[in-house]
């Protein structure tokens, strides 16, 4: 799921539970329609979604990824996690979270993953005793269409909805492509005895067919019918078949490395 901002203040918050625990919350009573409806509120269409902060009134024991932070930032490595910590403690203060779409800052939820790898990166080195690598396979899907090129085929100036649309989309587009290059690399860690596989499906990367045509008109919406589905299940498969490192994973895995 892509990020969540806090209207307030701007930062991410995960339907995780680390952050429920410091919020005091019963994640199990959130379904997860919560957290897409909190994922789809973009500002002016849909309203912001709003949960209670309860910081400092139970009995809080503080999580592995709160440990390891402090680790840390005792190494000079101050994480967003820790920012938020300390934006939130004091309920009393704010004792509301009100929730946005974070899609123009973070469209592939990498964000998270980026500054969870800042923590435990400096811990998590030690040599694994078996002669093969643990592994892990992190799966980025991108829905977005691509560019529409046409209005370059007119003289005349584009509908003013084209062009904000555009411009949304472009800088997302960029920054979610950079992103994904920023994990990336961080994934290169040669110190770390584990094997990463990243692994990018982009459905503009589909070769011209009536299947390619049919998902990309796939209206955003929170119900798609069954051929829909069908369609994006067969155009997931055409793209796994044919991505480089889930061959490299598939090759590895066969050939007990």
């Amino acid at each position: 799921m892509r990020r969540i901002w806090l209207l307030a203040s701007g930062e991410r918050l995960n339907f995780t539970q680390d952050y429920f625990d410091f919020l005091c919350l019963d994640l199990s009573q959130y379904p997860i329609s919560r957290a897409v409806a909190a994922s789809s509120a973009v500002p002016g269409i849909f309203t912001p979604l709003t949960l209670n902060n309860h910081s400092g009134y139970c009995n809080y024991q503080q999580t592995q990824l709160t440990k390891k932070a402090d680790i840390a930032k005792k190494q000079g490595i101050i994480s967003d996690w820790q920012r938020w910590v300390v934006e939130h403690k004091n309920a009393t203060k704010k004792p509301y979270l009100h929730l946005i779409d974070g899609g123009l800052s973070d469209n592939l939820g990498l964000r998270s993953l980026l500054d969870l790898r800042r923590i435990t990166s400096a811990q998590d080195t030690a040599a694994h005793n078996s002669h093969i690598k643990p592994k892990r396979v992190f799966i980025s899907v991108n829905a977005a269409l691509g560019y529409d090129n046409s209005i370059d085929e007119s003289a005349n100036i584009p509908p003013l909805k084209r062009v904000i649309s555009g411009s949304i989309d472009i800088a997302i587009d960029r920054f979610s492509e950079e992103t994904a290059k920023q994990f990336s690399e961080a994934l290169k860690n040669k110190q770390e005895n584990v094997e990463n596989y990243f692994i990018r499906l982009n459905l503009y990367d589909l070769s011209d067919s009536e299947l390619a045509d049919r998902v990309n008109n796939i209206k955003t919406s929170f119900k798609i019918s069954s051929q829909d589905i069908e369609d994006l299940l067969q155009a997931a498969e055409i793209l796994l078949d044919k991505n480089e490192e889930f061959i490299r994973l598939k090759n590895d895995l066969n050939n007990g490395n």
